[in-house]
C-alpha cells in the first residue's frame, strides 16, 4: 500500500443541532447537514491528548497502571479566504436576505453563545474511511490581509471526541474565487478609505473554556466566556501626519485639539473585500483602541506606520455572493 500525501487530505464542516451537546459523549449526534469546505487551499492540523497519568505502587519501578483522565482535543484549519460561511460558529448568529442571481447577503452578528460543527477529514486510506470530530466549537479565527498575497484564514477549534468513521464519504470543494490584497481596503474612521495599507490582521478571540464532568473524561462543554476583537500588524506608508494623528490619538476627527487625552470619539474600522466573482465580505468593528506603534526612521525604508490594539467590538460581518441560503445549525436532535 502506498503512502498518503496532505494532497489527498480534505476537510469539511457542518453545524450540529443546538441540542447535540446536551446529550453524554457516546450519544452526541454529528450533524446531519450538507456538509461544506472551509476554503481552499486548506490545511489541518490535530493535537489530541488523552490525559494519561502513570500510576506507581511499591515492589516495582515501573507503572501499575495509565488511567485517561482529561481528554482535550484541537483542530487548526489554515487557508485561501473565498467564503465566511463559517462566522456563524466564530461569532453565533446569521440572517440571510438579499435577491438573486448573486446579490444574496448573509450578515453575521454577535451572539453569546456559539453553535457547534462536525469536522470531516478523509486522508484516502481507504475509499470508505474519514476521521470525524465531535462537538466543535471555534475558539479563534484571524482573517489575514498584507501585499503581494491572497487574504488568509486561521481557524482554531476545541472537540469533544474524534474516532474513524467507516463509511464512503464525497469531497465538497469550493470553486468560488479567492479574496485577494488587491481586492481589500481599509476605512478607517468608516466611511474614510485609508490609502497606502500593506497589511492588517483581524483576530476574533472566543475564550473558550471547558466544563468538566463528573463520570467522564470528556468534555460537558466548551463555554464562550470574554470576547476579544484584536487588530494586529495594521501597518500604512504615510504621507502625512493627519491619519498619524487619528490613529494615535484614536479620535474620528471630531476631537479638534487631537492630543493624547481622547476626548473624541473613537473611530470604527471597516474591511471591505471584493473577489473576482465580484462577492463582497464587509467587516465593520466599533471603538478601535491603538495600543501599540512602530514608526521607524530609515532613510533606505518607506516610512510606514505599524499599529496593533483592539475594537470594542464586532457591529456585523456582511458576505454577499450568489447564493441564497448560508449553512445553518442542524435539527437532527430530538
Amino acid at each position: 500500500m502506498s503512502n498518503i500525501s496532505g494532497s489527498q487530505t480534505n476537510v469539511q464542516y457542518a453545524f450540529e443541532d443546538s441540542d447535540a451537546y446536551d446529550q453524554a459523549i457516546g450519544s452526541h449526534s454529528a450533524s446531519d447537514e450538507d456538509f461544506v469546505a472551509f476554503g481552499q487551499g486548506v490545511t489541518s492540523d490535530v493535537s489530541e491528548s488523552k490525559g494519561a497519568e502513570r500510576v506507581y505502587g511499591q515492589g516495582s519501578r515501573n507503572a501499575q497502571s495509565s488511567p485517561e483522565l482529561n481528554y482535550e482535543g484541537s483542530i487548526t484549519i489554515n487557508g485561501v479566504l473565498n467564503n465566511v460561511y463559517w462566522l456563524l460558529g466564530v461569532l453565533g448568529a446569521n440572517a440571510d436576505a438579499g435577491s438573486g442571481p448573486s446579490s444574496w447577503t448573509h450578515t453575521y452578528t454577535e451572539a453569546d453563545s456559539l453553535p457547534s460543527a462536525t469536522i470531516r477529514r478523509p486522508h484516502k486510506f481507504t475509499v470508505n474511511q474519514y476521521e470525524q470530530f465531535i462537538g466543535c466549537r471555534m475558539d479563534s479565527a484571524t482573517i489575514n490581509l498584507a501585499v503581494n498575497s491572497n487574504v488568509l484564514f486561521t481557524i482554531e477549534n476545541k472537540f469533544r471526541k474524534s474516532s474513524v468513521v467507516d463509511g464512503v464519504l464525497s469531497f465538497s470543494l469550493d470553486t468560488q474565487a479567492p479574496f485577494t490584497f488587491t481586492g481589500g481596503t481599509l476605512e478607517f474612521p468608516s466611511g474614510t478609505q485609508i490609502a497606502k495599507v500593506q497589511s492588517c490582521e483581524l483576530n476574533v478571540v472566543n475564550t473558550l473554556q471547558k466544563v468538566p464532568e463528573a463520570g467522564t473524561k470528556f468534555a460537558a462543554d466548551y463555554v464562550a466566556t470574554k470576547r476579544e476583537h484584536n487588530i494586529n500588524n495594521l501597518a500604512i506608508a504615510i504621507t502625512d501626519f493627519t491619519l498619524f494623528k487619528k490613529i494615535m490619538y484614536n479620535t474620528d476627527g471630531t476631537d479638534s485639539a487631537m492630543d493624547d487625552i481622547d476626548t473624541g470619539t473613537f473611530p470604527s474600522l471597516v474591511l471591505n473585500f471584493t473577489n473576482a466573482d465580484g462577492h463582497t465580505i464587509v467587516a465593520t468593528l466599533a471603538n478601535f483602541k491603538v495600543n501599540e506603534r512602530t514608526l521607524p526612521g530609515n532613510p533606505e525604508e518607506i516610512t510606514t506606520l505599524t499599529t496593533s490594539g483592539w475594537c470594542e467590538s464586532l457591529t456585523s460581518v456582511v458576505y454577499t455572493n450568489a447564493t441564497e441560503d448560508a449553512p445553518t445549525e442542524a435539527t437532527n436532535v430530538s
